[in-house]
């Protein structure tokens, strides 16, 4: 069993999937601005009730490592870690950019994902599709800009997918080089994350939950 955690930003997500029977077990994501410190062990705690699981009995913990808020990602990553700590569970960390990717569909086209970073700028990405290994790869690593930034930076028409503002979708829209998504295909799936824990734990590529550290991109301000 994996449980996936993902609270890089101010959407939560929470998985759990049973790679040896193909089940999604449990998957739920709300909006938690400012009390995932509360929800996230009580909507943790719940699943594994309801779907008479124990913490012992998972394999392994998937968590968005970032990029993302600093305040978020501590707290996912705290969870993570005192679970993995506690039970002697692999921890598995996904960048947050790639659980958005990884279901999308193929194109020719860059493909540009983005979450918010507050004070109205955006993390933003570059990922390519790789005709070889049949899935996007990062292409050009995140940075923090504004939307008019991400635009202006733009040499080709992009699709553009993730945390987008009702106001940011209307320039994007408005903007011959960007085409922005529809809203299904801009939310990162819990159970995507769990899945691609799940290859990480196949390949052996577990972190140490003593050491592990968020990715914030760059340091908060005042540290």
């Amino acid at each position: 069993m994996i449980l996936a955690i993902d609270t890089a930003t101010r959407w939560l997500g929470l998985a759990l999937i049973d790679p040896g029977k193909g089940q999604v077990r449990h998957t739920a994501g709300w909006e938690s601005a400012r009390t995932q410190t509360i929800e996230c062990s009580a909507a943790i705690e719940a699943a594994l009730v309801q779907q008479g699981v124990t913490p012992a009995d998972l394999e392994g913990i998937a968590v968005a490592i970032g990029p993302g808020s600093y305040t978020g990602l501590r707290i996912g990553l705290g969870v993570a870690k005192g679970l993995a700590l506690v039970h002697q569970t692999a921890i598995l960390p996904v960048p947050t950019l790639d659980i958005l990717a990884a279901p999308l569909p193929a194109s020719d086209r860059p493909l540009i994902l983005t979450v918010e970073a507050g004070r109205k700028r955006i993390i933003a990405a570059e990922y390519r599709w790789s005709t070889d290994e049949k899935r996007w790869r990062l292409h050009r690593p995140a940075d923090i800009l504004t939307w008019d930034d991400l635009i202006k930076s733009l040499t080709q028409n992009s699709l553009v997918a993730g945390e987008i503002s009702p106001a940011a979708r209307e320039q994007l829209e408005n903007h011959p080089l960007t085409d922005p998504l529809p809203p299904p295909f801009c939310i990162r799936r819990p159970e995507m994350l769990a899945h691609l824990g799940w290859q990480m734990l196949l390949r052996g590529e577990t972190a140490d939950p003593a050491t592990i550290a968020p990715n914030y991109l760059r340091k908060p301000e005042g540290s």
